[in-house]
């Protein structure tokens, strides 16, 4: 056969006389150190970085129980204010660790806390809100109520952990 063969048949066994060139991933370590490129191993660090911003975050399960606990105390308190101006009565909120609970003053124009269980917007009663886990106040809050009209008996802001707070305003009772 004419031209360069890549190959002999000899006895039964093929023979490559070609070489493969260096850097192919053929070529198992024909002449050269053994290891990785630059291109390999910046391509490996891209990859772990990726994974590392993507992953690590969703591992956190206490981030997911202070975000749970910031928009439970929120809606809570909202109900709280939303509960005194309807039903006309002083609404008292009481902090005990990490519990929220929800009470109301049964007689109208009276302003004595804390008073009865107040239903929670299911039907369940008393209306109680718990930090789970790493989830809780940072500060210790102090119990405050809101009168029939839904002004709070002093403005608050709760500090709780993960840095968020909630903030209740002094005149509208507003919460945020």
């Amino acid at each position: 056969m004419a031209g360069r063969r890549a190959s002999q048949k000899r006895g039964g066994a093929i023979r490559h006389t070609k070489r493969e060139r260096a850097g192919s991933l053929f070529c198992l370590n024909q002449g050269r150190a053994a290891g990785f490129s630059l291109t390999e191993m910046i391509a490996v660090i891209v990859i772990a970085a990726i994974l590392a911003a993507v992953a690590l975050p969703r591992l956190r399960a206490g981030a997911f129980e202070e975000v749970r606990f910031h928009d439970e105390a929120v809606a809570m308190l909202r109900y709280a204010h939303r509960s005194a101006v309807t039903k006309q009565r002083t609404v008292c909120v009481g902090f005990s660790g990490n519990v929220i609970t929800l009470t109301y003053d049964a007689t109208y124009g009276s302003a004595s806390c804390p008073g009865a269980a107040l239903r929670g917007p299911d039907g369940s009663e008393p209306f109680v809100v718990t930090a789970q886990g790493a989830a809780g106040f940072s500060a210790a809050p102090t119990s405050f109520n809101f009168d029939r009209v839904g002004r709070p008996s002093a403005a608050q802001t709760l500090s709780l952990n993960g840095g968020f707070q909630i903030v209740v305003e002094s005149e509208t009772g507003f919460v945020r």
